[in-house]
């Protein structure tokens, strides 16, 4: 019993010390560690856990180890304030104590291993009844609890705001969720229009009743306009003194002030200011608080969101419904087979689109100027249809003279507006939309759409959709003049295609008659005669002509070859115009004679030409009675007379090529020369006799040989030299293949056995550009290389047999000259000179002669060395200084500086240069100018190669001598003395040499002769 008081005293005291630790607390960490220290020093348990239940989760607050969760049934009893033990555990006992506050469980403690005693038990549980409602106040529990309430809740409101998205049932959604959270006896949503920086009040409840929402107010009055600016909330007790303190114009709201209690919240959706969130209150003391402002701006997020979805639902929906009305528009347009009804349609649309009262569509009259009101909608509009309106009055007539849209949504204080209208029809004009008509031309007219039903502003969506409406009701207009056009224009096609019709029945049996006319003549082989009278007859059949004559020249007289029906007289006056028209080639016709006498048929007559592919044979004049006939029967005259000349011209062409094959063959068979034409094919297509005879092959087996079988044939039986067969083999191979054009050469026979023929092949040419075959060509030169021998010969015998005695002479008389005989006087000296020139001449003549055999018999050895072309040069040109001397001819030499050393004959070289000097001199005038230049240049092998020119002012060679004076003995042109041997003897030289001589001249105005020498490498 001592024991017992004793424990109920000690334990007053821990719960006095607790309750004093408690109420000296500041936070909840206090309060809690006071809790805790006091159970350890009573309890002495090996860990302490306090728990407490945050947002109805268990949140460890105090204590080691993983947190100690009783299950329901312990929860349970803890909720009832019972002390929970756990006697048997991994730990040890353990103890929940319940922590309650207004009845509620807000945590336990849990005691692991105390010390415990039913005495014990009681300490704890008085401990935890002082803690529990000392924490709770500390930690505000019942205020998170409040605030766990305040979450739960909007979250439901987010639900509801996200499940609508009618805008009605949007904004009525909010309403009430605002209700739940805050007094709101004035509620209103007033939407942000940035362009025109004006709010318009799209809901506004006051004292649970719905008003009117039709006035716009401008973002500078009321508070809501400062929400909208600063983009923040606001939050006043007095609403008309804050308007004063700001300097801002209170806004009225159904007609009264607002207040005094009052917040704005901004509606933001991804950062676009939509509008405001704005409550009032006008009870007495009442005013909003900060923690009623965070649960608006929750809200107002929320709802921004969802206002921003159901916009763009909404707007989704009306672009769809616009969309559908467009397309049915242009449906209407493509298939109305009445076009004037689709702008009426367009109105109906237009003006339950737009929720319009009225719609009118003005046209423009381009005579007046006037403005037609030539469609409308409504009742008013009944009674203005085909009323006019002045040009440019009223905003109609604005928007038709500027070509711009226009939106007024204060009708009555715009001065442009046309009031009698209004005065007339009694209809008073609040907003009115009005957009061009523009066509092609130009602002064609105008639509109108006034007064919104909803007594909304227009937009300039509104004005987009009008603007695109329009343009269809001026494709519909235009269909509809397109359609009267088109309908006029089917008559006139109606009445053509009749006419197309008789005119194709004629064409059809003009064509028939061509047909059968152009199978007669070229089906069968007839005579000029023929063809034309079937001519002359068929075109007075087919035409209806009174007389058809065809007429062709003869020399220079025009004869009739066939005539039928009227006889027209040859006059002067018709045959100009039959001159005229084959020198032409064009048709033309020749009118009524005006001086003819009366009895005599007057007639008009046509006169075509009979044009061939080549040339006109003559012409065609057909007789009409008074008038030509229609332009389809004149061309079927054109078409039986371009017919007939072409059969004409046929029968001429084939006489002309029957004739020519007689001619070819009479030539094949006469000439001497063996011709053999080769297909393209490669087989023999035509030899002549002479061919046979050359090859001394049969005539009737070369025929359709191939070439290869003919070449083997030929050899086998003449056997030639296998290289000579081989080259005419190549020659004929590479003009077949396009290789080459032209090629020669020659067979040598043996003597006394085989003939010397001379062989070319070239590309025979067919009618234009297309390759005919290749023609081999065979001469005899068996002649004519005998007597090139006996000539050979000849020469070398002279040459031998007058050199030896000419040395005597030439000897002979350098004795004398010297005075071996005697003494000599001048003019026997003068004498002996003489003859000592003309013998030495001689003797250069002979010895160049020799040179020129012995190089065409390839005989001349060329001792080649390397030398300097400058050296050479110079040195030949002073050898022949006095010549030049004589005749006053200035000797020029141009070498360039990085010509290189030469490797030929150096003597041979430098008896070129003087050859082509001295003929320089000899053909040059008196004071004239030659000259010697040497340059390198590549060839084309790409090889590098000297080459020296010599050039005079002389009197030229013509394009015929300049191949001829390389020939021995050749003189051309004005005799300047000489040889003829000199350009022979250089052309041998540098052909020795392999390189190439020739000349450029003209006549009057000199020449240049060129030859290349090889490079020293």
């Amino acid at each position: 019993m001592n024991q017992t008081l004793a424990l109920d005293i000690g334990g007053a005291d821990i719960i006095q010390r607790l309750c004093v630790d408690l109420s000296q607390a500041t936070n909840l960490e206090a309060g809690i560690l006071s809790v805790v220290t006091t159970i350890e020093r009573s309890l002495a348990p090996r860990d302490c856990q306090v728990t407490l239940l945050l947002a109805g989760e268990p949140r460890l607050l105090r204590g080691v180890g993983p947190v100690r969760i009783p299950d329901d049934t312990q929860r349970a009893a803890l909720r009832e304030g019972e002390i929970v033990v756990v006697p048997q555990s991994e730990a040890g006992m353990i103890c929940f104590a319940p922590l309650r506050a207004r009845r509620a469980l807000i945590g336990w403690i849990c005691l692991i291993d105390p010390t415990w005693s039913p005495e014990h038990e009681s300490l704890l549980r008085m401990i935890a009844g002082q803690s529990g409602p000392a924490l709770a106040l500390l930690g505000n529990i019942g205020r998170r609890d409040d605030q766990a309430a305040q979450l739960q809740t909007l979250n439901e409101i987010g639900r509801l705001i996200s499940s609508a998205f009618d805008l009605t049932q949007l904004f009525t959604a909010i309403h009430a969720v605002v209700q739940r959270v805050v007094e709101a006896p004035t509620f209103l949503i007033a939407l942000y229009d940035a362009q025109t920086e004006e709010l318009e009040p799209v809901y506004l409840i006051h004292e649970g009743r719905p008003q009117p929402t039709n006035e716009r107010w401008s973002k500078d009055v009321g508070l809501a306009g400062v929400v909208v600016r600063e983009r923040q909330p606001l939050c006043v007790s007095d609403y008309a003194k804050e308007c004063e303190r700001r300097g801002v114009q209170p806004q009225m709201l159904d007609g009264r002030i607002p207040g005094p209690a009052w917040v704005g919240v901004p509606l933001i959706a991804h950062d676009r200011l939509i509008g405001v969130i704005v409550l009032a209150s006008s009870r007495a003391g009442y005013v909003y608080r900060q923690e009623h402002v965070n649960l608006l701006m929750t809200i107002a997020a929320h709802a921004a969101v969802a206002l921003d979805r159901a916009w763009l639902y909404e707007r989704a929906e009306r672009q769809a419904q616009q969309l559908l009305v467009l397309n049915r528009i242009g449906r209407i347009i493509t298939s109305s087979i009445d076009p004037q009804q689709v702008p009426d349609i367009i109105l109906r649309q237009v003006t339950e689109l737009l929720d319009a009262e009225e719609s009118s569509l003005l046209l423009t009259d381009d005579h007046t100027g006037e403005m037609v009101f030539a469609y409308t909608t409504g009742q008013v509009g009944k009674r203005i249809l085909g009323q006019r309106l002045p040009r440019g009055v009223g905003i109609a007539g604005y928007v038709a003279a500027t070509g711009q849209s226009v939106i007024v949504n204060d009708v009555q204080s715009d001065e442009r507006f046309y009031r009698s209208m209004d005065l007339s029809t009694g209809y008073t004009t609040r907003t009115l939309l009005a957009v061009p008509l523009r066509g092609v031309g130009g602002v064609e007219g105008v639509i109108e759409v006034l007064n919104r039903r909803d007594l909304r502003p227009f937009t300039v969506e509104d004005q987009r959709l009008l603007e695109a409406l329009a343009d269809y009701a001026v494709i519909a207009l235009e269909n509809a003049r397109q359609f009267q056009k088109i309908d006029q224009a089917l008559a006139r096609r109606a009445q053509e295609l009749a006419r197309t019709n008789e005119q194709l029945q004629q064409h059809l049996r003009s064509l028939t008659a061509l047909n059968a006319f152009g199978m007669a003549i070229n089906t069968t082989l007839r005579s000029p005669h023929e063809i034309l009278s079937m001519t002359a007859r068929g075109i007075a059949e087919m035409t209806g002509a009174i007389g058809a004559m065809a007429l062709l020249p003869d020399g220079e007289i025009m004869r009739p070859v066939v005539s039928i029906g009227l006889r027209m007289p040859l006059d002067e006056r018709m045959l100009n115009v039959v001159h005229r028209v084959i020198a032409t080639g064009r048709p033309d016709t020749l009118p009524p004679d005006p001086e003819a006498p009366g009895r005599a048929p007057r007639c008009v007559v046509l006169i075509v030409p009979l044009r061939a592919t080549q040339r006109t044979l003559g012409c065609v004049c057909v007789a009409y009675t008074n008038a030509l006939p229609e332009p389809s029967d004149r061309e079927t005259v054109i078409l039986f007379a371009s017919q007939a000349a072409v059969a004409i011209e046929s029968i001429d062409l084939f006489m002309a090529v029957r004739t020519a094959r007689d001619q070819m063959a009479s030539i094949l068979a006469s000439t001497r020369e063996g011709i053999l034409l080769i297909d393209t094919d490669g087989t023999v297509a035509v030899a002549n006799a002479a061919l046979s005879d050359l090859t001394t092959l049969d005539a009737s087996i070369i025929h359709g040989l191939p070439i290869d079988a003919f070449l083997s044939r030929w050899f086998e039986a003449a056997a030639y030299e296998t290289e000579e067969c081989a080259a005419l083999q190549r020659g004929i191979d590479d003009v077949l293949t396009g290789t080459a054009q032209f090629v020669a050469g020659e067979l040598s026979g043996r003597s006394g056995q085989l003939r010397h023929l001379e062989w070319s092949v070239l590309r025979a040419q067919s009618s234009g550009d297309s390759h005919g075959g290749v023609l081999l060509v065979l001469r005899d030169i068996t002649a004519t290389k005998e007597a090139e021998r006996m000539r050979h010969d000849l020469t070398h015998m002279i040459v031998h047999d007058l050199r030896s005695p000419l040395s005597g002479v030439m000897a002979s008389i350098e004795l004398m000259m010297r005075g071996v005989p005697g003494k000599l006087n001048d003019q026997q000296r003068h004498v002996l000179q003489i003859a000592s020139t003309s013998a030495a001449n001689m003797l250069d003549m002979i010895n160049t002669l020799l040179d020129i055999s012995r190089l065409e018999a390839g005989r001349m050895p060329i001792e080649r060395c390397i030398g300097n072309i400058r050296d050479i040069i110079h040195d030949s040109v002073q050898r022949l200084a006095s010549l030049a001397l004589d005749r006053a001819i200035t000797i020029r030499t141009e070498v360039e500086e990085d010509v290189p050393d030469i490797y030929a004959d150096l003597g041979l070289i430098s008896r070129i240069i003087q050859n082509l000097v001295s003929n320089a001199i000899k053909f040059s005038h008196r004071g004239g100018l030659v000259t010697v230049r040497a340059a390198v240049e590549t060839a084309d092998d790409g090889q590098p190669k000297v080459i020296v020119s010599v050039s005079d002012q002389g009197v030229g060679i013509a394009p015929g001598d300049r191949e001829r004076i390389f020939a021995k003995f050749s003189q051309v042109g004005e005799r300047r003395g000489g040889t003829g041997l000199g350009l022979a003897f250089c052309r041998q030289a540098i052909e020795a040499h392999g390189e190439r001589i020739w000349v450029n001249s003209e006549l009057g105005r000199g020449s240049t002769f060129f030859f290349t020498i090889p490079v020293a490498s």
